[in-house]
């Protein structure tokens, strides 16, 4: 793509006067004058009844200019990656369309397949962690913490990393589940070291 922006300094300005003795704005001896600003290629673009509006008029333009040919220029591209993308996702297409049909016994087996294979993926998926929660959470019981969420039931936690909850019943456990939030905060005290 070309560099097409156009900068005020390529921009001429010259004094136009015109013998117009009929117009008001013309002065004693029937001349009107005004300010042309041009672009580079000799454009008369923008006009002002002195130089000064010329010049305030010229960069409004080159500002105008500029802006449409940089909208144009991303749509531009817009469209380029549109058709790129279209181009690579194309052979995919082909693919499917050229696959042999599947009976139906090796669709059931392709699906089994596959939902053994998303469980063995969500098994393998570090667990959730309420961030926000945990925020609330004392720092000394954090590095306990493989899994803390809230849902109807309460609040949820896995204890991990070389720590047990002691449950003063002669059990561990590793998780823990309370209704609410003071609770839960009660039952985390008993996160203790592993031995």
């Amino acid at each position: 793509m070309a560099n097409t922006t156009l900068r005020f300094k390529d921009m001429t300005f010259e004094k136009v006067e015109n013998y117009d003795p009929e117009n008001t704005a013309a002065d004693k001896n029937g001349i009107v004058s005004y300010w042309a600003a041009k672009t580079p290629d000799g454009e008369q673009v923008v006009t002002g009844e002195n130089k000064k509006k010329c010049i305030s008029a010229a960069r409004a333009y080159v500002h105008e200019v500029n802006e449409a040919t940089e909208t144009a220029e991303t749509s531009e591209v817009v469209e380029e990656q549109a058709a790129e993308q279209q181009v690579t996702e194309q052979p995919e297409v082909i693919e499917e369309e050229t696959q042999e049909v599947v009976s139906e016994e090796e669709k059931e087996e392709i699906t089994e397949a596959e939902t053994s294979e998303a469980a063995a993926e969500e098994s393998a998926e570090e667990p959730e962690i309420n961030m926000w929660l945990m925020g609330y959470i004392p720092k000394k019981k954090q590095p306990a913490i493989l899994m803390l969420r809230k849902d109807d039931e309460g609040y949820w936690c896995r204890i991990g990393n070389g720590f047990i909850v002691e449950t003063g019943k002669g059990e561990d456990d590793d998780i823990i589940h309370e209704a609410k939030w003071k609770e839960f905060l009660k039952s985390l005290r008993n996160v203790v070291k592993a031995a």
